[in-house]
């Protein structure tokens, strides 16, 4: 088995800004687990684990999890990343992802970083998400959400449209590499087809991860039906030219720097739709 989530792991926390603490890998026994996960504890703000956390034989983590601290919950509706758990120990938060690598991913982006950002004082945070129409039969069953990985994309006409980066196994871990965007099927969904989509309703709901797309590829007429005529290239080359003139040459603090842009655009985007009779929350 390659120890592929070690390194994802590792290039999430390091894009997102955070100062953290690789401990290896911990066998599968009992007591070392517990005593790994005391030593984590001690040194950190959040604790964060991946495997173990199912109902294998060898899977200690979440009854570890129940003797030392508490256990908020455990298996979510989700697919993928059914068996997340989520607790405490002491003061620290603790979350423990799932084994398969794309699993890890879907849970990480979807659970963890928005509590690092809230801890990081980012409290008004959270994922763009934008309707698109697939332009791929997209497979599931009623029951759980789903997180398929996607391409947003623009046609000729510049609408949004997603298409999907192949076989979903949570094993599959080149259907993250190849996405820009998680495509979210709803409880109920039984998958979508390709087709027209009006704005705001129906279509396929769409979480793009990748702020240069967002902010570098996208017009504004994608948040507002056409309406406004801001164009989010302008606020990425104002972004640019701001974080040379504060002589921002770590990649982290330029990141940080887009995120309080992509905010403001935000902000802005909400303003111009009450101005133009739009209901913000539609948006």
């Amino acid at each position: 088995v390659y120890d592929s989530n070690r390194y994802t792991l590792h290039g999430m926390l390091t894009r997102s800004g955070v100062a953290f603490n690789d401990l290896g890998v911990v066998p599968d026994d009992r007591e070392q687990i517990q005593s790994t996960f005391f030593r984590a504890a001690s040194m950190a703000d959040v604790v964060i684990t991946s495997a173990g956390a199912s109902v294998g034989d060898a899977d200690y983590v979440k009854e570890v999890l129940d003797d030392i601290g508490e256990v908020d919950f455990w298996k979510i509706a989700m697919k993928p990343g059914r068996p997340l758990s989520f607790g405490r120990i002491g003061e620290s938060l603790f979350f423990g992802l799932p084994g398969n690598p794309v699993s890890v991913m879907v849970t990480f982006y979807q659970f963890v970083l928005p509590a690092l950002k809230r801890l990081s004082g980012e409290i008004a945070w959270k994922p763009l998400r934008l309707t698109a129409r697939a332009t791929d039969r997209l497979k599931k069953r009623p029951g759980r959400t789903e997180f398929q990985r996607g391409f947003l994309s623009q046609d000729e006409s510049g609408a949004l449209v997603v298409s999907t980066t192949g076989e979903q196994g949570s094993g599959i871990l080149s259907s993250m590499s190849q996405a820009n965007c998680f495509v979210i099927l709803p409880l109920e969904s039984a998958g979508a087809q390709p087709g027209p989509i009006a704005y705001g309703r129906g279509g396929t709901e769409v979480t793009v991860t990748d702020a240069n797309l967002v902010l570098g590829r996208l017009s504004a007429k994608h948040f507002l039906g056409g309406t406004a005529t801001l164009e989010l290239e302008a606020a990425r080359d104002g972004v640019a030219r701001l974080a040379a003139d504060l002589g921002l040459t770590d990649v982290e603090a330029a990141f940080g720097v887009l995120r309080v842009a992509n905010a403001t655009m935000e902000r802005a985007i909400r303003i111009i739709s009450l101005e133009r009779g739009h209901d913000p929350a539609d948006f």
